[in-house]
């Protein structure tokens, strides 16, 4: 193939060569040799209607000619000429409307065949897709979730005509079991029992997003959507294009922790956004270099830690930018030899073949391919993503050191013109427990004592402050004073309560 591209590539060198000379010994004849035939423009007529490239316009200057004959021959020798392209058909298209399925709209996706559907297009309630999005129940298209009719159901209901209806029962129609009778004098016992409401349920899974967003700003809807459908516990975000005086609430809804390192020209930047009911914190070894990358610890159970990281390589770094990310690494590992580890984000590389872990092309310099596999294989990572995710490239990564415990790894429609990375996984974070505050029951207060501690409040104020008292003592303490006579359960409790307010 290359060599048959340096032919093409020399003879149209030549060919440069020998056109330029004419148009050159052209200008000096006289016009009306000009005005002969000539075959050079009879060729360029003929290839522009050939290639249906009428958009062109013909111009008489002979060295504009040998351009555009120049260009057309370069056209000629590419391959991916469309005259008409057409409309392009969507990665994922609504099986009822045929539209592609984005995060502008709400959309459902088969779990057994993994199509997409437009949920007004499914006439699919609000109340039914929150039940969906915020459970792990299974939902099935109707073309998966029909059962499969056989020949031998119907056929069971057509009547024989050879048989006998009145032939005697055979021994073979007699069934050895006839079961438990229907009544008896000692009933079976029921189990209708409640499970109680403190039992502990089985936690839910783990849910991770590796996001390309190419600009965050914008796409706040689409996030809200994506958040809403897939319920993620974990976002992993690259390029976001966000500035420090742009804060995560105006993009991300309540209910996230979100880190976040952004370049400093408002391009790249990197996020790690965690539900806020996990226990984590950031644990970045270096934060002073350049690198687009952050690291965040999750709190598991049995005193382990989860530790995710984001990771974005642009495609203009070098090889020392690789060496700077593959130290980040090897520190953590280092400090957190037993801990579970989750590196998502965009890599740039799309040299490197998965299934053997090789370089196979040469977009990039094969010591940056290489480094980043010493990367893996120094870390005892194991990269879990199998499918292209933008175009026809594995762009976007998923490395871990647990592969077992990935149940799924699939893609999304993405907000960009990469895909979106979504895995589930077996590990259950431990959550924040709730903050204990002390509830009064409203129905079981008794107001007959309340009424004579609300009454001594006039003749105790009066008798404990003066005219002369400071206002700021006497606003404190009456403010106290409701609350001290709430908590209060005698009278002469809530005398000495008073006291004590007002010898603070």
């Amino acid at each position: 193939m290359e060599i048959i591209r340096m032919k093409s590539l020399f003879f149209l060198g030549l060919l440069t060569c020998i056109l330029w000379n004419r148009s050159i010994n052209h200008e000096t004849s006289s016009v009306n040799e000009s005005k002969s035939f000539d075959p050079l423009e009879l060729s360029i007529k003929l290839m522009i209607r050939h290639r249906n490239l009428n958009c062109i316009q013909f111009v008489k200057d002979r060295t504009q000619h040998t351009l555009i004959y120049l260009a057309l021959l370069m056209l000629t020798i590419s391959s991916d000429i469309e005259s008409n392209p057409g409309p392009r058909t969507p990665k994922y298209p609504c099986q009822v409307c045929t539209r592609a399925v984005t995060w502008k709209d709400r959309g459902v996706a088969c779990d057994d065949c993994s199509k997409w559907y437009h949920v007004e297009c499914l006439h699919m309630s609000t109340y039914m897709y929150n039940a969906l999005a915020s459970s792990s129940i299974s939902w099935q298209c109707t073309a998966c979730g029909m059962p499969n009719f056989s020949t031998s159901l119907f056929d069971s209901f057509v009547i024989n005509s050879s048989s006998n209806i009145f032939e005697h029962l055979s021994d073979s129609n007699i069934s050895l079991s006839p079961g438990p009778p229907a009544a008896a004098s000692s009933p079976l016992k029921q189990n209708n029992k409640e499970p109680p409401l403190n039992k502990k349920l089985k936690p839910k899974n783990t849910k991770i997003l590796i996001i390309n967003f190419q600009s965050v700003k914008n796409k706040k809807a689409e996030i809200g959507n994506l958040i809403d459908s897939s319920n993620p516990n974990i976002i992993i975000g690259t390029e976001t294009w966000l500035r420090k005086d742009i804060c995560s609430s105006e993009i991300f809804p309540d209910g996230f922790n979100v880190y976040r390192k952004d370049r400093r020209d408002g391009y790249g930047g990197v996020l790690v956004a965690v539900r806020s009911d996990y226990i984590s914190e950031e644990v970045n070894p270096d934060n002073e270099n350049d690198t687009e990358s952050i690291f965040v610890k999750i709190s598991l159970h049995h005193n382990k830690s989860l530790i995710v990281g984001s990771m974005y390589r642009p495609p203009s770094s070098d090889l020392a930018y690789m060496e700077d990310l593959k130290q980040q690494v090897d520190k953590l590992k280092k400090k957190y030899k037993g801990a579970v580890f989750w590196i998502g984000g965009d890599i740039n590389l799309p040299d490197i073949q998965w299934t053997t872990q090789t370089v196979d092309n040469h977009h990039y310099p094969t010591s940056v391919n290489m480094k980043f596999l010493d990367l893996i294989h120094d870390n005892h990572l194991e990269q879990i993503v199998s499918f292209p995710t933008r175009k026809d490239r594995v762009l976007d990564l998923f490395l871990t050191n647990r592969p077992s415990l990935v149940n799924r790894c699939e893609p999304l429609p993405g907000i960009s013109d990469h895909d979106i990375v979504y895995i589930d996984t077996d590990i259950t974070a431990k959550i924040n427990k709730p903050t204990q505050r002390k509830i009064y029951l409203w129905k079981k207060a008794d107001n007959t004592k309340l009424e004579e501690l609300t009454r001594s409040m006039n003749t105790n104020f009066h008798s404990i402050f003066h005219p002369m008292s400071p206002i700021q003592e006497i606003i404190r303490i009456w403010n106290n004073l409701p609350q001290r006579a709430v908590d209060s359960t005698s009278l002469d409790e809530f005398r000495q309560e008073v006291l004590a307010c007002s010898l603070r």
